[in-house]
């Protein structure tokens, strides 16, 4: 539709100035055609040194997302909190795919925190090529050892400049459109996004 075509253009403006990852979510465009309009944008992507990823959505995409990653051969992201997550790591890495790994912002079948930690500290020690992606400090305390992170633009921007000074890579996920700030405002209206940007920001200030 038209909406996705305008979407599928933005991408390609960032491909085209931009060397940043660039996360993309399979649910903005139509089933039908979602494989080629992934394809191109990989291929513009490797044009121009640039990489995109396959954001995680909730358990109705969760194994169409995978499997995409894996046909396009680009980046997925996935959720500790999911019960599929193992299986689906040995999958992506098997195919040598980067993964972004996350907490999970849905609602899964694991939702206890302690266990979603402890699954997360698991998933990140597996061999293969992962990106820390967590503001979480009680798992970053116990990921010193790993050289890839991101975090949210303007979300605890001292634990960015520390692991940039110990020579980690860090990249900054910065949201981008004409609908950026609706969209921002539509998180921050969700409780529990409110209470996480509030916390962190009461936290770097007295660092």
């Amino acid at each position: 539709g038209e909406g996705a075509d305008e979407l599928f253009w933005g991408y390609d403006r960032i491909f085209n100035w931009s060397n940043s990852i660039d996360r993309i979510k399979i649910s903005d465009f139509d089933e039908k055609y979602c494989y080629e309009v992934i394809r191109e944008l990989s291929i513009i992507a490797k044009w121009n040194n640039n990489t995109i990823r396959l954001d995680m959505e909730d358990s109705r995409v969760t194994n169409d997302t995978v499997k995409l990653a894996i046909k396009c051969n680009v980046g997925c992201a996935l959720q500790a909190n999911h019960p599929d997550t193992l299986t689906h790591m040995h999958t992506l890495i098997s195919n040598n795919i980067p993964i972004r790994l996350v907490k999970g912002a849905y609602k899964e079948d694991i939702s206890n925190i302690k266990d979603i930690r402890d699954y997360f500290l698991i998933y990140a020690d597996i061999q293969g090529d992962i990106t820390i992606a967590t503001h979480d400090e009680i798992l970053l305390n116990q990921l010193t050892h790993h050289h890839k992170y991101e975090f949210l633009y303007g979300i605890r921007r001292d634990l960015q400049e520390k692991y940039k000074n110990d020579n980690k890579n860090v990249r900054v996920y910065v949201p981008y459109g004409d609908n950026w700030l609706p969209y921002t405002l539509r998180r921050l209206k969700e409780w529990k996004n409110l209470k996480f940007v509030i916390v962190n920001m009461i936290k770097e200030w007295f660092k």
